[in-house]
């Protein structure tokens, strides 16, 4: 497993320009926005009692950071992070991690993703998949409604 700092030290040699360590994190920390939407429906989750992991190939750089940037993420009870457990999405290593260290029921859970592999790799699984587009929100909404019944 990479640290932060060998990361940072490599990328800035791969820059090769005189940004400093500090101005990389935050360069690289900025790719994040916020999805009002989404994070909509994962407070109702949340609010309706359902059980919220997150899975994610985040990286030290940016977490905890991302933590305090957007408290939404304490909606998420539990979160497998790639880069404490050495493992990345979509290898089938995360996946079964999740199964086995969650208990997890896969046709009775729930995977939402933004990134097709990672979908074909739940769906290995027979998780209940989700293709996330941030374009496309309403059909995730009419679908999430769908899968778990909510007739509204």
């Amino acid at each position: 497993m990479i640290t932060s700092e060998e990361y940072t030290s490599w990328a800035l040699d791969v820059l090769q320009n005189n940004v400093t360590a500090p101005q990389f994190h935050h360069a690289w920390r900025s790719i994040f926005t916020l999805n009002r939407p989404m994070w909509q429906n994962v407070h109702e989750l949340a609010k309706t009692g359902h059980r919220l992991i997150l899975i994610s190939n985040i990286n030290a750089i940016h977490y905890p950071w991302i933590i305090t940037e957007f408290p939404q993420f304490s909606y998420f009870e539990e979160a497998i992070l790639s880069f404490k457990i050495g493992l990345l999405k979509p290898q089938t290593e995360i996946y079964q991690y999740a199964i086995s260290h969650y208990n997890l029921v896969p046709e009775k859970t729930i995977y939402i993703d933004d990134l097709p592999q990672n979908i074909a790799a739940g769906r290995q699984f027979r998780f209940q998949c989700w293709c996330y587009d941030i374009y496309n929100h309403p059909d995730f909404e009419q679908w999430l409604k769908k899968t778990l019944g909510i007739n509204r």
